[in-house]
């Protein structure tokens, strides 16, 4: 665990450039003629995948590195993000860690989470149904705009299945009014609670 531990601590400390190349060819009109275009983007890229074997302790090693990042207070590295200038208006951010995985997981993240450190080490929110996400949403919207250094981490359990849920696309449909209401940060995004 400790190894591990070190190397997640590395991990989210160094920068490695990662670049997404777009292409795209549309029809000019003329026969045989088609407009292409290609654009490179550099994003600065930070963490990795844990993936030690079964039983070598990735929960509790991952909790710890939520408590590390969160007793560091500010990660200074002396570098021009830029993925977080070219999407800082699309972009929403949360003081809170989010922690997807597998059905099967999910309590032992929770349990963990809540137990395996000193009494109340974290604050857990745990959700297995995109219905569970629709009635946290008030909570997830304070997230977005607290920014309070020193509080207890939180962490945001979500169970993969939720992800794959007919309502789950349907909340975060392009349409849904509520979700829109949400981004800009209105009141109304109570419905249905």
């Amino acid at each position: 665990q400790r190894r591990s531990f070190r190397w997640l601590v590395h991990r989210e400390a160094v920068l490695d450039l990662f670049t997404c190349v777009s292409q795209v060819a549309v029809s000019s009109g003329a026969p045989g003629l088609d407009l292409e275009w290609k654009m490179d983007k550099a994003f600065d890229l930070r963490g990795g995948v844990l993936c030690d074997p079964v039983g070598s302790g990735k929960t509790a090693t991952m909790l710890g590195l939520v408590l590390h990042d969160r007793s560091a207070h500010e990660w200074e590295y002396k570098v021009n993000d830029a993925a977080r200038d070219l999407f800082k208006d699309s972009w929403m951010t949360a003081n809170a860690t989010l922690v997807i995985c597998p059905n099967h997981v999910h309590e032992q993240w929770v349990r963990e989470a809540e137990n395996f450190f000193y009494a109340e080490a974290f604050i857990v929110l745990p959700i297995r149904t995109a219905n569970e996400l629709r009635v946290a949403a008030p909570q997830l919207k304070i997230l977005t705009e607290s920014t309070s250094v020193g509080e207890k981490p939180f962490i945001v359990v979500v169970a993969l299945s939720v992800l794959k849920e007919t309502e789950y696309s349907e909340l975060l449909s392009p349409g849904n009014s509520d979700l829109k209401g949400w981004l800009q940060g209105q009141e109304s995004w109570q419905r249905g609670l």
